[in-house]
């Protein structure tokens, strides 16, 4: 039987219901308990869950509808992942290095020297940052002062006397001839912009677009069919991606899009998801995001696709004094908490129209949520986690077969 067959309605109080798709279980029972409340609170229209153990999927469900009178959501149909697209980048860097084709230590600049315009970068601090400082949001840029480069299509493009939008290779040109806000390596400051400069790190090596180059290195070994770049415009929407939606009391927006006049609604062209491509570009689903913590997890219940001293590596702790001691941190591409004798780690995205989070958990267990909808306040991001352990916790029996089966 196909998911598409698998629909049942989740009562969300006397107005609503809630379609659920997607095999049926007593674990699958419990998620549908929360994910129907948490959906409810915060209005959110669509969501998806997978949870793997073991090597196998054992949760997939899908919630609510894509678009307003579309088909139920599937427990794969594709999301946007926003920022939990910065493991799939820190990985493929990761994997490069085993392979020789890099160092983590590498100055960017040695990648990246030709693409940058002549006299850049302006601000000679350039010369310190290395790839294992982007990895870390490490490399001296601080948008909570400077704001974030990778919004400011409009600026970039006005500027540079482009037509726009700024794509990333506009935007790291840009760049370069703005100052730094703090010396490389000294402190960890969120920077979507680093990330930027690793795809771009990862173009130079392979001699590849940097969707065709991770395709190669990850998603491919992975099986990860339903994985890849997403574009921006409505119109554009990829077969079985659903819908975003925004609050309704979130204005829409003037367009980075000189052929779609504006204003459009936020998710829809206000920004450009094609240049955020490594730090917030792609789309997904759930099982195929829990296959790539599969195989990053560090256990033996599917091949791995880090040697361990890679894996080891990619969870280290940081060295700078404000970390030494901290009961998590950020390390390349993950957030890290030791747990006894094991370690969680996991990444949250956000952008408006999604909310998204994937976890590897020290129980043994991995899982990813996605969900179409941001609110303008609150921290759903972290309701979403705290949901996700709530239905852990509430589940007394796994099943036994594999959900990947039936892909």
């Amino acid at each position: 039987m196909s998911w598409a067959a698998m629909v049942c309605c989740l009562s969300l109080g006397p107005a609503a219901r809630l379609c659920a798709t997607g095999p049926s279980s007593a674990a699958a029972a419990a998620y549908d308990t929360v994910l129907r409340d948490l959906l409810a609170t915060w209005q959110v229209p669509a969501a998806a869950v997978a949870v793997g153990y073991r090597g196998r999927l054992v949760v997939a469900r899908g919630y609510g509808l894509s678009g307003p009178g579309e088909e139920p959501v599937q427990p794969d149909s594709r999301f946007r992942l926003a920022s939990v697209s910065k493991p799939l980048t820190a990985v493929a860097i990761l994997r490069l290095a085993e392979l020789g084709r890099l160092d983590l230590d590498d100055p960017v600049l040695h990648h990246l020297a030709g693409i940058l315009p002549a006299g850049a970068p302006a601000d000679r601090r350039w010369e310190q940052i290395t790839l294992r400082q982007l990895l870390r949001h490490e490399g001296g840029w601080d948008r909570d002062t400077a704001g974030d480069p990778m919004f400011k299509s409009l600026q970039i493009s006005r500027e540079l006397g482009l037509p726009g939008p700024a794509d990333a290779l506009a935007t790291c040109r840009w760049m370069a001839g703005q100052p730094l806000q703090f010396d490389p390596g000294t402190r960890s400051v969120y920077s979507n912009f680093g990330y930027c400069l690793l795809g771009r790190v990862i173009e130079a090596v392979t001699g590849r677009g940097y969707e065709a180059a991770v395709r190669e290195l990850l998603l491919d070994p992975l099986g990860m069919a339903q994985t890849r770049l997403g574009r921006t415009l409505r119109q554009h929407r990829a077969a079985g991606e659903v819908t975003y939606a925004a609050p309704a009391a979130l204005p829409w927006q003037a367009s980075v899009f000189p052929g779609e006049p504006g204003p459009l609604p936020a998710p829809y062209g206000s920004w450009c998801l094609e240049a955020m491509d490594a730090h917030g570009g792609w789309l997904s689903t759930a099982p195929d995001l829990v296959r790539f913590a599969l195989a990053v997890d560090g256990r033996d219940d599917r091949p791995e696709l880090l040697q361990p001293a890679t894996r080891a590596l990619m969870l280290q702790r940081p060295t700078r004094p404000d970390v030494a001691t901290a009961e998590a941190w950020y390390a390349l591409g993950w957030m890290v908490r030791p747990v006894g004798q094991d370690t969680n780690y996991w990444h949250g995205g956000s952008l408006p129209g999604t909310t998204t989070i994937l976890v590897r958990a020290a129980n043994g267990f991995c899982w990813a949520a996605l969900l179409n909808s941001r609110p303008l306040e609150g921290n759903l991001g972290g309701e979403l986690d705290r949901a996700m352990w709530r239905a852990f916790g509430q589940v007394r029996e796994w099943p036994s077969e594999d959900l990947f089966e039936q892909l």
